[in-house]
This record gives C-alpha cells, structure tokens and sequence, in this order.
C-alpha cells in the first residue's frame, strides 16, 4: 500500500513498457511492474515538502524493519519463519536436558558425552498404528538426541516425512517479550507511517470518503498477568 498509492497517485507508471491508460488491463500491468526501488526514485525528485516528509519515513521504516540485519527481532523475520516453518522457537518454552539410557542395569549411556566423545547419538523409534486397525503401522516416530536438541520426526508409510529438524535449522529463538515489543513497536510506527502518507493525499485527492477524519492512535498493552508468576 505505501508504495502503491504513491505509484498510482503521481502516475510513477508513466514511460512503463506495455501500460496505457484505460487500456486493457492497465492496473493490474502497472500494479505487478510497482517497485519499492522505482517509487523512492522518483519520489526523490519530487519537490512537494509532505511528499519528501514521507519519503524520509518511508526509507527510515523500510531499512529499519524490513531490510535489516543488525535487528535481530524484526517483524519480517518472524511472519518468514511462521510461514517457513509454521513454527517459533520461544526461549520460554525451551528446556534443555540430557538423555540418559540405561542398558542391562549397569551401562549408562549420556548422549551428551557420547556425541561429544564419540560423534554418535540416540535414536529412538515408535511406531504409530491405525486407530480403526491396530495391527496396522501407518508411521514411526523418530526421536533423535543429539547434544542438547532433540527433534522429532514422523515417517509415513506411504512415504511422507515430517522432519522435526526443520524447526531448528535456522538457529532463531525468540522471547515472547521481544516479540511483543516488536509488534508495538512496529504498529506505532506503521502508523506514523500512514499518517505522513495521509498528508499526501490530502494535498492531491478532494474527496475520499473512505479515509475521511481518520484518527489512529498508538497502545500498548501489558501481558505479564498472563506469562509472569504472581509470586517471588
């Protein structure tokens, strides 16, 4: 949206190869041809005060929240790891713990030591049954120990593989904390953001019932009742 509207608004489209106005298809061929590196070019040569008040935003919100590597908690990050993995690793619920097998009463084996020693791990596997045919295997469940990880992999018997490492293969662990403090902070300024493109609008569009009288305010709102313990 806040590249869009301004390469619509200001006609940033105009001197694309295949776009003429009106013609078949023109929006939606202007719309897949809209790029964040074309916009902040041709909003750079623009005059107009509001519209570089929001070019200044707009790159300041871009390379902080968007494209940054020195951020280690940004918005993109985790939305990339949900989507990648359908799954967050939360320093909160992350326990670390040794597998201690004992063989025959009197050989103990710490996985620990022997994948540090040795290079070797445990493996475990169970096997899943049909609930309506009990003698009937449809999978195994794959627990491996390795060091202070373990992962859980379920193999089906028509071949599909759940692997439990990809959980862990880029190496993120989040808090719920800064997760949260993420959010609202992206929140307010995504905000701050829309606001300083409302003012553009405002300059060039007479009447937009739609965004009318718009009065977005930040918040905040405190978790602790639900993740921190009432008592010492």
């Amino acid at each position: 949206m806040f590249i869009q509207i301004p390469w619509f608004l200001f006609r940033l489209w105009k001197g694309k190869k295949g776009i003429r106005r009106n013609g078949s298809g023109w929006v939606k061929k202007a719309e897949s041809l809209c790029k964040y590196e074309d916009v902040i070019s041709k909003l750079t040569s623009m005059k107009e005060q509001r519209v570089k008040e929001f070019l200044a935003n707009l790159i300041s919100f871009n390379n902080t929240y968007r494209v940054n590597a020195s951020r280690s908690v940004n918005i993109r990050r985790i939305a990339n790891d949900l989507k990648h993995n359908r799954n967050l690793r939360l320093s909160e619920f992350i326990i670390k713990s040794t597998l201690k097998l004992k063989i025959n009463d009197d050989f103990e084996v710490n996985s620990k030591k022997l994948l540090a020693e040795q290079g070797v791990y445990p493996v475990i596997e169970r096997e899943i049954f049909d609930e309506t045919a009990p003698d009937i295997v449809i999978a195994k469940v794959i627990n491996t120990y390795m060091g202070d990880e373990q992962t859980t992999d379920i193999q089906y018997i028509n071949g599909e593989l759940f692997r439990g490492e990809d959980l862990y293969k880029n190496g993120r662990i989040y808090s719920i904390d800064e997760i949260h403090t993420e959010l609202i902070e992206y929140h307010n300024q995504l905000i701050l953001l829309f606001e300083s493109l409302q003012k553009v609008m405002d300059e060039h569009v007479e009447l937009n019932p739609q965004y009318k009288n718009i009065n977005l305010k930040s918040t905040s709102y405190n978790m602790d009742q639900f993740f921190k313990s009432s008592t010492n």
